[in-house]
């Protein structure tokens, strides 16, 4: 008759840059931690225009079923007393979004045996109607617009993503155009760098951060007059979430017997460290005064 021996194993994930980690233990074996259900991915981008209908999704998986919190822009979402906004089992609704409502959403799912995240990136557009449809390009004077629909005074946009502004203009004669970043004007003759300016009539700036977060204006002008229009660029910060983890699971071996633990990275934001811990037990806990566990590190 063999010898059963209990051993207790914890695989720990660490995110670099983020102090926030994920871990699972060999002692839980009932019940399911939440997951996303398959093809829905973690992380999603949506425009919309203004006024229209919006539903934003989170279905997830898990035993018992998990409780959701929504957050924008990193704090808990206030639903009451606002009609505009309903929360469902599965989803978020927002009846006639506005330009307000950009921003970066956060669906928590959670219960006693992990949780999961889905974030969305909203961007809500006032689609201005189009003017001046015939403007005479040719007829000599000061320059004018070509379309000013595509002229938004404000543009959101998530972090380490781009913007594009555009300043279509026209005149006779033909405008020079300038680009100004706050009270700076940009150098349209130098090539890369963090603004590209692409046939005068386009500026991109690409990787944006926090500090991005500003007026860009162009300015068109010729010996008859100028015009000018300035954008305002916010800057979204993406919510980093924890790895999404499959393993380790309990088993049970006779003495002497080999025993394999797998703990597989299914979905992380950055590339992931991972430890292996054997626990141990001093005085028949695994646990000190302070609820640390005792435990060795046999894997960095």
């Amino acid at each position: 008759m063999g010898y059963i021996q209990t051993l207790v194993i914890t695989c720990i994930i660490v995110l670099n840059l983020s102090s926030e980690i994920a871990s699972t233990t060999t002692t839980k074996s009932t019940g399911a931690p939440p997951r996303l259900r398959e093809n829905d991915p973690t992380v999603e981008s949506i425009k919309v225009k203004e006024g229209s209908k919006l539903k934003l999704r989170c279905r997830a998986l898990g035993n018992p079923r998990p409780y959701t919190v929504w957050y924008k822009d990193g704090e808990r979402l206030k639903t009451r007393n606002n009609d505009r906004l309903k929360v469902n089992k599965n989803s978020l609704l927002i009846t006639q979004p506005r330009e307000e409502d950009s921003g970066q959403y956060s669906c928590h799912r959670e219960n006693q045996f992990g949780e999961a995240w889905k974030n969305y990136t909203l961007i809500v557009k006032n689609e201005k109607p189009i003017v001046d449809k015939n403007v005479d390009c040719e007829k000599v004077g000061p320059p004018q617009f070509k379309d000013k629909g595509e002229l938004n005074e404000w543009i959101a946009r998530p972090s380490q993503a781009s913007v594009d502004f555009k300043c279509s203009v026209c005149g006779s004669p033909e405008p020079n155009i300038t680009w100004y970043v706050g009270d700076r004007q940009i150098n349209s003759a130098v090539s890369g760098g963090k603004y590209k300016v692409k046939r005068k009539i386009s500026l991109v700036v690409e990787g944006l951060t926090k500090k991005d977060a500003t007026e860009y204006t162009c300015v068109a002008q010729n010996e008859h007059g100028f015009i000018n229009h300035t954008f305002e660029l916010k800057v979204i910060d993406r919510v980093l979430t924890k790895p999404v983890i499959h393993g380790p699971v309990n088993q049970t071996v006779t003495y002497m017997d080999d025993v394999k633990f797998e703990c597989k990275v299914v979905m992380s934001d950055l590339q992931p460290h991972i430890q292996w811990l054997k626990h141990y037990q001093v005085n028949g806990s695994f646990e000190n005064e302070n609820e640390d566990p005792y435990v060795h590190i046999i894997q960095v």
